[in-house]
């Protein structure tokens, strides 16, 4: 979910335009879902597009089921396991894929 238009790259708008609550309480029509593509290797799917909102908000549940994997966070460090064999999340890796969050 992200009020930044910009990051999609592509939309599907919806025939009748729901009306969702933000977190204020403020009201926002709820147009379109689309695709991100958040890296070269990374896409995201049904991302809903919702104009008021100011952050966007990665929902888990829905990426791990969409990409049949486990995420595990740590301090530091997630990462993702395929629960498929010869899947992979990433071009190039087939069972982990661990990303280090920098801080400064």
């Amino acid at each position: 979910m992200t009020g930044i238009k910009q990051k999609f790259v592509s939309l599907n708008f919806f025939n009748k335009f729901p009306l969702v609550n933000i977190v204020d309480g403020t009201p926002s029509l709820l147009p379109c879902n689309g695709v991100v593509q958040t890296t070269p290797s990374l896409t995201l799917i049904d991302v809903l597009y919702v104009p008021k909102f100011s952050v966007s908000l990665f929902f888990i549940s829905q990426f791990t089921k969409h990409n049949n994997c486990k995420i595990t966070f740590f301090l530091l460090i997630v990462c993702f396991r395929t629960c498929r064999l010869g899947g992979g999340l990433v071009r190039g890796m087939r069972e982990e894929v661990c990303i280090i969050w920098m801080t400064e």
